[in-house]
């Protein structure tokens, strides 16, 4: 007879759960009837940078294109992480192509941002995808020896019941080739003169390791939730020191699931010896 209170602690933001009241005694249980409640959504939010993946060769002369719409889209816009995926020339990895079709794509230049939409060229299509995200990295990068160390460490702003795999690239700049132009007569372009090819033409972000699987590793749902921070460590080995300053090494996150899976939630990138924290906004 009489009344009781029971404090309810742990639950995540923005979710609906289900609950009964129930008295046991000597007799048995008894339940009462099933009420509901909404708890708030989380206003654990971070700065987005949209992950843009370039599909390209040297031996393609449209793809002189695709490279100055994104020298253009980075001297407007810097929160953006640039791959170059070379496809058929000397800096191929030997994955590219399988990652290239499995999104049906059959001829390059393409630029797929966020594997979510290929982009032509419109900056203000990204400046629109760039809107707080709700997940967040931070990498640390460092060099020894002929190591290169790699920390990621993924923060959650909600649940993402479907789950998320995390993808960790190893990409190099200044490597120098010749780059087809169809473009060197065209006088409104930018590589307008520049011949065909262009010589000794310097390529940058191109992809050389894989710290994970080529689509990424799935990160056990046990460590993901609102203000979980998930880490993990790699090791790149065999690496000439010489070539350190040339090194960078690329995280990103995404949708394992539902009608978003394989879309990026965020990335980031670092050279060897920086260290870049999570940055959290404010909605």
């Amino acid at each position: 007879t009489g009344s009781f209170t029971s404090n309810i602690t742990g639950l995540n933001p923005g979710t609906t759960y289900y609950i009964r009241a129930y008295a046991t005694n000597a007799t048995g249980t008894s339940y009462g009837s099933q009420s509901s409640f909404a708890t708030a959504a989380s206003n654990l939010k971070f700065e987005k940078n949209v992950l843009i993946e370039q599909y390209t060769g040297t031996w393609c002369g449209y793809c002189t294109r695709a490279i100055a719409q994104i020298d253009n889209l980075y001297s407007l816009n810097k929160k953006i992480v640039h791959i170059a995926l070379h496809l058929s020339d000397q800096m191929t990895f030997s994955m590219n192509s399988s990652l290239f079709s499995s999104f049906g794509f059959t001829g390059v230049p393409t630029v797929h941002a966020d594997r979510s939409s290929t982009w032509n060229g419109n900056t203000a299509a990204i400046t629109e995808m760039q809107r707080p995200a709700d997940a967040g990295l931070a990498i640390s990068v460092t060099g020894s020896g002929s190591s290169i160390n790699v920390n990621v460490q993924v923060k959650f702003g909600t649940n993402f019941p479907n789950g998320v795999a995390l993808t960790v690239y190893m990409l190099e700049d200044g490597i120098v080739a010749n780059q087809s132009n169809y473009y060197n007569t065209d006088s409104s372009h930018p590589f307008y003169g520049k011949g065909n090819p262009v010589p000794n033409f310097v390529h940058n972000n191109v992809l050389v390791k894989i710290g994970t699987d080529m689509f990424g590793d799935l990160i056990d749902l046990s460590q993901i939730g609102v203000g979980k921070t998930y880490s993990r460590s790699f090791t790149f080995s065999n690496i000439s020191s010489v070539k350190f300053s040339k090194l960078k090494v690329v995280a990103f996150i995404a949708h394992n699931g539902g009608s978003k899976q394989k879309q990026v939630i965020n990335s980031v990138v670092a050279s060897v010896g920086e260290n870049k924290n999570f940055v959290e906004v404010s909605q």
